[in-house]
């Protein structure tokens, strides 16, 4: 079932954490219903085999050249992004005993990092 946009055009989204669970079968929802996608995740291995209308992205999204990458990618292939979904995560919940770097890596991975700044391209 293909969604169209308004001008009849096939809808894009950026999918993060793309390789698994959520982020894997968001992916591949959008794809069975005609969008296409960028799916992205820091685990290569995760990405093969989506299906068809994915176009994936191997990198850590809390860095900010990752993310650039994605966009770039959804407009210069399809020209267009309509819908993005930020679900990377970390893998666990932030504990007294973890490295400062860890929270704030949880914390940019959440949304309040270079996931979610304006960027200028």
């Amino acid at each position: 079932m293909t969604e169209p946009s308004p001008t009849g055009d096939r809808r894009v989204a950026i999918v993060t954490g793309a390789a698994s669970g959520i982020g894997r079968a968001t992916a591949q929802l959008f794809a069975e219903r005609g969008k296409h996608v960028v799916a992205v995740d820091i685990s290569p291995q995760g990405l093969t085999d989506l299906g068809e209308n994915i176009v994936t992205i191997s990198g850590d999204v809390s860095g900010e050249e990752v993310n650039r990458t994605a966009i770039a990618t959804a407009l210069d292939r399809f020209g267009r992004i309509d819908t993005v979904v930020l679900n990377a995560g970390t893998g666990g919940s932030p504990s007294p005993r973890r490295p400062a770097t860890d929270v704030v890596k949880t914390a940019d991975t959440r949304g309040t990092g270079p996931t979610t700044r304006p960027m200028r391209l």
